[in-house]
């Protein structure tokens, strides 16, 4: 279904030779923090592809068992309406992913800028294992200090300044938002999210017109159907459509972006192998 089927594959390969473990840098709370953010992120990208793996295999068949089977247009109803909650379950974690790939670029040079002992102007200073209540507490500071790469006041303009090195991870989630965001996969989402739901023409098979019209004249003169049902106000798509669309934007967009960010970061935070088990200690 996927040309790129494996979202473990962001993560560095492992080596499985053994490793004395003594040889291995101890880990700082900074790799902690930093596979964490990575491991959460993979989490939702897994998330995203079972929605639309369950809209593509799944066979619908006990959804369906209570209706009558004479009863084809109720059967069609339930079926189509199971399909579109995949769908809109998959739209909106595809956009989580994409978010959470601002929060582990920023927590990540934050992570090397303390690694670097660069910390004049820091907002967050990441120090050596602490406890967890006290490394919980620093991490939501650090969340909550990011937000779009395009709004001027982007932390990233900052972390650019105070850490040049981390211009080419920046300016490639920079780049990839601009573009993805004016696409239809996050128009549609900000509107399930923040405006209404949509109709879908592949309900519009069973979705009787009312008994009745009321036609007007327009400011051109010509003949217009006039309002008569709330459905005429609704958002029109198809989610087949919609599902293609993601099939598509995961396979060319989403996984070369975050395989290529995620190769940057490792570079430069360089997590310890008991953090980040890369290795066979």
């Amino acid at each position: 279904m996927f040309a790129n089927k494996d979202v473990f594959g962001l993560m560095p390969k492992r080596d499985n030779r053994p490793v004395p473990a003594h040889l291995v840098k101890a880990p700082s709370s900074r790799d902690v923090y930093f596979i964490s953010k990575c491991e959460e992120l993979i989490a939702q990208y897994r998330t995203a592809r079972i929605f639309l793996q369950q809209y593509k295999f799944e066979t619908w068949d006990r959804w369906l068992k209570d209706i009558p089977s004479e009863n084809e247009e109720a059967k069609f109803y339930a079926k189509t309406i199971q399909q579109i909650a995949c769908y809109e379950a998959a739209l909106v974690f595809y956009n989580i992913v994409v978010d959470l790939s601002w929060v582990l670029c920023y927590v990540s040079f934050e992570f090397s800028l303390a690694r670097k002992g660069d910390c004049e102007g820091k907002r967050i200073v990441f120090g050596e294992i602490g406890s967890i209540e006290e490394s919980m507490e620093l991490l939501r500071i650090a969340e909550k200090n990011v937000i779009c790469p395009s709004a001027e006041e982007t932390p990233f303009i900052y972390l650019k300044h105070q850490y040049p090195d981390s211009a080419k991870a920046l300016d490639l989630v920079t780049d990839f938002w601009n573009t993805f965001s004016s696409s239809n996969i996050r128009s549609l989402y900000n509107y399930i999210k923040h405006k209404g739901k949509p109709k879908y023409d592949e309900l519009n098979k069973i979705n009787h017109s009312p008994p009745w019209m009321f036609l007007g004249v327009n400011k051109e003169g010509h003949a217009s159907q006039s309002l008569v049902s709330p459905t005429d106000l609704l958002k029109k798509c198809s989610f087949i459509d919609g599902v293609d669309e993601l099939i598509q934007f995961d396979d060319t967009q989403l996984y070369p972006y975050l395989k290529a960010l995620f190769e940057e970061l490792y570079a430069h935070v360089n997590p310890s192998p008991w953090v980040s088990r890369s290795v066979n200690l």
